[in-house]
Order: C-alpha cells, then structure tokens, then sequence
C-alpha cells in the first residue's frame, strides 16, 4: 500500500456486500455508498448497519400530512374539471392517473375530498387514492367537509353517511345537492352493509354511486374513476375547422383560407397560427408559444416567436387579429 501514490490512496474503496450481492464503496467517513451511484437511500451511516425499506411514494406523501386535512392547497390540482398538466395547466389530458399531457408533464387527476369520521378508513382511502393520482383532502365531520369542499373545488367527495354532529352525510348530500356550485359535484356514498334505507335516501338525494362496508379500497378507486368518466362525459374531440377573424383553419387539411382563398404558409407557421387558434382570447408568454409549437425540449433563440408572428402578419394580413401584449407575449383574437 505504501507504494500507491497519494492521488489512488484518496479514491474510494470498492466493498462487496455479500448479504445483498451489491458492490459498495467505502468512504473514510464511515459511509458505504452503492458503486456508480444509487443515492442517498443506501448509504449506511453506521458499519454493518442496514437502513429500513423506503416507503412508497403514497405512504411517504402521506406522513408529511398532519391532522385530519391535509393542509397543502393547490388551486389548479383543485380545481374541478378535467386533469391539468402540472407544469402548465392549459394543458389537459385523459382522467387516468399518473398520466402525462401532450409536452409529457407530469398530469393531476384532480382532488377527492373525502368525509370519513374513521380514521383508519380515511387513511387507507387516501392511501389508494394518492396511488392512484389524485389529490387527496380529508375531513372529519359534515361541518368541516362542507367548508373544505367549498375551498378546495373537487372533482369529487367521498362522503360517510354516519357522520357525527349536526350535519350527517345526509345533510351534506342534500347541502351540496342544493348549492348552484355544486349540484353537479360527483358524490359517492359511503354506508354500513344493513343501511339500505340509508342508501336508499343517499340515491334519492342525488348520490351518484355507494360503497357499503366493509370494502375493497381497490374497488372505491376502480368507482371513482367510473362516476368521474360518467362526469366529464366523451372525449373532447379538436374542431376541425378553426376560425380566427377573417381567418379560416382546416387543421385537418392542414389548409389556411383568407376569404376563401387558400394561403401558403410554412409547417412551423401552420402549427403557431393552429395553436394560437386553439388557444384564442389567451395572452400567451414567447416560453408558451416555444413550449406548445416547437417542443419543451427545443433550444433556441425565443425571438423566433417573433419571427414568425412576423411572417403571419405580412401573408394573413389585416384578416389575422393577432396582437401584441407588451411585457407578455401575444394573443389571438
């Protein structure tokens, strides 16, 4: 070892780990380290000491929470309709969880709000339905559930009808029920195996599905996404033909008409004018424009946007009500 100059002497010392058949390294402070890499969720602090599992990600999000409402508030997660890109939430995408949106953002399925007096099934549904994607809030009375689903705009409420207090899930249905803001709100019962007048009453009440118990928690996820795809209705299919002004866009054609007379425009200007369309009476950033034409991925000079505004205005002419928003970006219509 003497022999080894200073520069080898100082670089870590690979270590099999025979118990796990795993090539370590050691460092001089006492730490193993998985060879190549493998953070810091494998490093042994103490020699001979393995650290415990780590926990899935619905269990680890889960311990940061504290009480019986989560207290993270996010208003587009929350915000009921369809899901939303989480980076940018013009975008949307299908209701399914983990999901991404057409740039491949990472995708919301929305906020439940569950009503649950037990703990135990409270914790267990969110646990299911944070792996599943969604955005789980949790209260613990009829009172309470009412405020937080006013605050947090759900897509949909989990709601015992045993509730204590003044405000049982009776209640709560017929409230939620009679509200302008939300007579529409999907709601799915939560009821005892014997309580068929219960159920009865919930159904009448404007209850969209009930779960009795004791139940499968896969099974309540598997009805949620049901009711919610009975919810947003079928998929939203692009017009095929977009107006903007005196501007005409067959975004099938891949065809632009002024007055009916066809103009040539090149690809990148056909997909701006097409996404600006789509997207008309918006003030969209040079970074939106760059992001939904050229690609998150794409590197470049911005000022390209600008270039090629520049270039439908001088072929589209007045007939384009293209503006510009100073400080902003542009809008169409």
């Amino acid at each position: 070892m003497d022999d080894l100059d200073p520069v080898r002497r100082t670089l870590p010392r690979p270590l099999v780990d025979p118990g796990a058949g795993r090539t370590f390294e050691h460092h001089d402070d006492g730490r193993r380290q998985p060879a190549g890499g493998g953070g810091d969720a494998h490093l042994l602090d103490e020699p001979g000491r393995r650290p415990g599992p780590v926990p899935p990600p619905a269990v680890r999000a889960r311990a940061d929470d504290v009480g019986g409402v989560d207290e993270q508030h996010d208003d587009e997660a929350g915000t009921a309709g369809p899901p939303r890109c989480l980076i940018e939430p013009s975008h949307l995408a299908s209701p399914a969880g983990g999901a991404t949106c057409d740039h491949g953002g990472p995708v919301s399925a929305g906020t439940i709000v569950v009503v649950e007096d037990d703990p135990n099934i409270a914790d267990l549904l969110d646990m299911y339905l944070r792996q599943a994607g969604f955005r789980v809030v949790q209260a613990a009375d009829g009172e309470q559930g009412l405020a937080v689903i006013d605050r947090e705009r759900p897509r949909l409420v989990l709601l015992d009808l045993g509730l204590p207090g003044a405000a049982d899930g009776l209640e709560v249905c017929r409230a939620l029920r009679s509200a302008p803001k939300t007579a529409a709100l999907p709601v799915i019962v939560l009821t005892a195996r014997d309580g068929e007048i219960d159920r009865v009453l919930g159904l009448e009440l404007g209850a969209d599905d009930y779960v009795t118990k004791p139940f499968s928690p896969r099974e309540v996820v598997a009805r949620v996404k049901a009711v919610l795809r009975r919810a947003d209705g079928p998929p939203r299919e692009d017009p095929e033909v977009l107006m903007a002004g005196g501007v005409e866009i067959d975004t099938k054609r891949r065809e632009v008409r002024v007055a009916g007379v066809p103009m040539a425009l090149a690809t990148r200007e056909m997909n701006l004018l097409t996404y600006l369309a789509a997207n008309q009476g918006l003030a969209l950033s040079r970074q939106q424009l760059l992001d939904g034409v050229w690609g998150p991925g794409w590197v470049g000079d911005p000022r390209t946007v600008d270039v090629h505004v520049r270039q439908l205005r001088k072929k589209l002419g007045d007939a384009l009500p293209l503006a510009t928003v100073w400080g902003v970006g542009y809008r169409l219509g």
